[in-house]
């Protein structure tokens, strides 16, 4: 399989899942020009806690593991999330 077909089928795995986010929330998982930290905190909050409760989130971790996103909300982790897992992993 080529890196294009892999991400498809990692997508498809979350998509069968049933995931509780969708074209509604979106908005909730993506990073806003202008935002103040406070905003971004409670939006952050709101996705992590959809992703919580997520029956697809085992196959978005592996989605986004995949995938390599440079910022949002997925699986429940920030990208400084994200990026403290990282510098741990490194230490």
């Amino acid at each position: 399989m080529n890196r294009a077909a892999d991400l498809r089928a990692l997508l498809d795995a979350v998509l069968k899942a049933g995931p509780a986010c969708g074209p509604d929330t979106a908005d909730l998982f993506t990073d806003h020009d202008g935002e103040s930290f406070e905003e971004r905190y409670a939006r952050e909050q709101q996705a992590k806690a959809i992703c919580w409760s997520c029956p697809a989130l085992s196959a978005c971790e592996a989605y986004y593991l995949a995938l390599r996103p440079a910022d949002g909300v997925w699986a429940g982790l920030s990208q400084e999330d994200r990026d403290g897992l990282r510098a741990q992993a490194v230490a």
